[in-house]
């Protein structure tokens, strides 16, 4: 039954991952309020925190554009080291989102979307 559950919710979100993305934080923002809405999709992350297709759904779109800022933050153009950014980050996001979700999800989905957005996305990295 959860995996019913989880791919009507990848669709769901598929449909919200692929609007432009020019203001980050107002595009997670919609994403995260539906993740927060939908109490099954809090269970599917929670018992998946490893791999969940759900939150992989919504930030793996980001995988290219993250790349090439970390080219550039770090002048690095190994692309295994780039994608130890990229999990670094990544993870980051995952465990924010968890961890608001497993508190209950008591701030606002633009609170958490903007937290993330901030430390992950910025134009410099500890500037």
């Amino acid at each position: 039954m959860f995996n019913a559950i989880e791919l009507d919710l990848v669709d769901q979100v598929g449909a919200l991952v692929n609007r432009p993305r020019t203001d980050m934080a107002a595009w997670l923002t919609p994403i995260l309020t539906l993740v927060r809405e939908n109490a099954a999709a809090t269970e599917i992350i929670i018992r998946n925190l490893t791999a969940s297709p759900l939150l992989l759904a919504v930030l793996n779109p980001l995988r290219e554009e993250s790349l090439a800022r970390y080219r550039k933050w770090y002048h690095e153009t190994d692309p295994a080291l780039l994608e130890y950014y990229f999990t670094f980050y990544l993870n980051g996001a995952v465990q924010v989102i968890t961890s608001w979700l497993k508190s209950g999800a008591r701030e606002s989905p633009a609170a958490i979307a903007k937290v993330i957005v901030r430390a992950a996305l910025r134009d410099e990295p500890f500037g």
